[in-house]
């Protein structure tokens, strides 16, 4: 192989004797195309030993398989692209489970902030419930005071029992066995018991508000029979469906 300037060039295209040459394109530094030991050009490629070779290096590498560097190119070439799709495999791979990690990030911001808005709802209705244990319990002590110092006056409605602060923990659990609590395949447990609630605490709420009013506008003795029945069954209700 030997570099030609464009003047020496030029007969290598005009001249017919020099047509069958093959020409390449010029090389930035040709020292570095020979082969240090023998000054000649390394067109052979020794995979055991990883280094270009000369022809007369193909002695010494006898036991080896050598292939020319363009073949050699090739099979590196195919070997690259072959590992570059491994590889764009693998990252299509992580691509896919880093978005599902995410989505199911967003399912857990999703469920924290439901369980808390549910916590907030179950701790105002345990307030009510509390507040109409609370006046449920008084109206009972003032009524057995009434009874005990007027013997005469009848008993209050057995049913009222079931609102003394003693049965009220065999009276709640009732609803329990009554219908057994079910969330839907698929749903969430904690949004279908959120979605559930609010319409049991408003209408906690408004019997509570009721035996308020009820109670503001009678006597301290006179009992609301009406509304702590409602009160038993919602107070039942919201046991049976809130989450164990």
């Amino acid at each position: 192989m030997a570099s030609f300037c464009q003047e020496h060039l030029q007969p290598h295209f005009d001249s017919p004797a020099f047509r069958d040459h093959q020409l390449q394109p010029p090389v930035q530094d040709l020292m570095r195309r020979k082969c240090p030991q023998h000054n000649r050009l390394r067109d052979f490629f020794c995979p055991q030993h990883d280094e270009c070779i000369c022809h007369i290096c193909l002695v010494e590498h006898k036991a080896c398989s050598p292939a020319s560097l363009s073949q050699a190119s090739a099979d590196l070439e195919t070997k690259l692209k072959h590992k570059l799709t491994i590889i764009y495999s693998q990252i299509n791979g992580a691509s896919r489970a880093l978005e599902d990690v995410r989505a199911r990030q967003r399912d857990v911001r999703v469920s924290s902030r439901k369980t808390e808005q549910l916590r907030q709802e179950y701790m105002e209705i345990k307030a009510l419930i509390d507040a109409a244990e609370a006046t449920s319990t008084r109206k009972i002590k003032e009524e057995e005071k009434r009874v005990n110092t007027n013997p005469e006056v009848p008993p209050p409605p057995t049913h009222l029992s079931a609102c003394s602060p003693s049965h009220m923990l065999s009276f709640l659990p009732q609803g329990l066995c009554t219908c057994p609590s079910q969330c839907p395949e698929g749903l969430d447990s904690t949004i279908l018991t959120s979605s559930l609630l609010s319409p049991f605490r408003d209408q906690l709420k408004h019997c509570i508000s009721q035996q308020t009013s009820c109670h503001h506008h009678s006597h301290s003795s006179d009992w609301v029979p009406g509304s702590l029945s409602s009160l038993g069954s919602l107070c039942t209700s919201v046991i049976l469906f809130f989450p164990h």
